[in-house]
């Protein structure tokens, strides 16, 4: 259970640093590719943090949180696909659908 956890929070980080290098790359001066950097990520700990963490506000119930989690990591891939790193995209993708399901066949909902 400890190994889903570790992998769980590596997704995360990892759906935070795609967000964060598709920003850079996307940008086209230099404020777009700081502002572009910075808000991506902070959009998706904002929505993760309000909604989906185990202390979330607002915390969604198990269905609705399902989707929107893997909505998040399915942008997150696509960043990082749109980044040039395709192969990556598709595996980080793949292991977040397993872990998340993995989740909560496990009942594991303080993740």
């Amino acid at each position: 259970m400890i190994i889903i956890a570790i992998v769980r929070f590596i997704l995360e980080v990892t759906a935070l640093l795609a967000l964060g290098y598709w920003g850079v790359q996307a940008g086209i001066e230099v404020w777009h590719k700081v502002i572009f950097g910075i808000s991506a990520p902070l959009l998706m700990a904002a929505l993760w943090g309000t909604f989906i963490s185990p202390k979330a506000p607002k915390r969604l119930h198990e269905v609705p949180r399902l989707i929107v989690e893997i909505v998040l990591f399915i942008l997150a891939a696509t960043a990082m696909y749109g980044s040039g790193l395709e192969l990556l995209s598709v595996i980080f993708l793949l292991m977040a659908i397993v872990i998340s399901i993995l989740i909560r066949v496990l009942k594991m909902t303080d993740l």
